[in-house]
């Protein structure tokens, strides 16, 4: 037993020291950023058909309550996330129980009545859009949405997700910003710093939630502070906050998912 586990583990290191000569020699794939998409990761519920084994957009053993990442299709639940950039699009959705995305960027200047929209409500519109060109119109609710974008890392896998925190999640997004604008720490000169974003950790699970006979899940945020942030993953969350500023990347849309 002991030799198999000595053999496997030399295996798997000479596959490391191939994998990082094939990337120092220039081997590695030179996306642009156009050719890429930053996922969006949400909260699957009982209605998502990510849970429903007849629809085409089913994924082995997800139910609900678990954290889906809509582009490697990765169930988790629970994960740590490093924030890099928080905005404030509008955000259409389908109203419930049907749920979904519909456009994650409306342009506030389309909610207008001659577009068939009205205003119910602060920063909510009640309309009808095309989720994609040669689709009917749909009911929507548009609604300005708290979103981060920053780095997660679930069991096997770290890359740049955004995350919405519509309706009832938004508290969650309200207790990341606290956290991150709050916390201050005294460096060794005496003076008091505020972190940037991408120097905190937070874990991410969800948790159920319930308004009279309507129950759903939303998320739980624990902050891990800034001591115990990876600093990879803070470097890379610095330059996707600099890739954002410079509109270099985007947040995958629903036609792209």
């Amino acid at each position: 037993m002991g030799k198999a586990v000595a053999a496997a583990e030399s295996k798997e290191l000479e596959i490391l020291n191939e994998l990082d000569q094939d990337i120092e020699s220039g081997m590695g794939q030179d996306f642009k950023s156009t050719d890429l998409l930053i996922p969006r990761i949400t909260i699957l519920q009982d209605l998502s058909p990510q849970t429903k084994e007849r629809r085409a957009e089913y994924v082995d053993g997800a139910r609900a309550g678990m954290i889906y990442n809509n582009v490697n299709d990765a169930l988790e639940t629970s994960m740590l996330f490093v924030p890099a950039l928080y905005h404030s699009p509008y955000i259409a959705w389908k109203p419930r129980p049907d749920g979904g995305l519909v456009n994650n960027d409306v342009d506030p200047a389309f909610l207008t009545e001659e577009n068939g929209f009205y205003k119910d409500g602060v920063d909510r519109f009640i309309g009808h859009m095309r989720p994609n060109p040669n689709d009917d119109p749909v009911k929507v609710e548009v609604i300005k949405t708290p979103e981060w974008v920053g780095i997660a890392q679930g069991q096997d896998w770290v890359m740049p997700v955004a995350i919405s925190f519509a309706g009832t999640k938004a508290k969650a997004a309200r207790r990341m910003n606290t956290n991150i604008d709050m916390t201050e720490k005294m460096g060794e000169d005496g003076k008091l710093r505020k972190y940037p974003p991408f120097y905190h950790t937070f874990v991410m699970r969800t948790a159920l939630e319930q308004s009279g006979d309507n129950e759903w899940f939303g998320w739980a945020v624990s902050h891990s502070g800034t001591e115990n942030t990876d600093a990879r993953l803070r470097h890379k969350g610095r330059e996707l906050r600099r890739a954002f500023m410079e509109d270099r990347v985007t947040v995958a849309s629903p036609e792209e998912t």
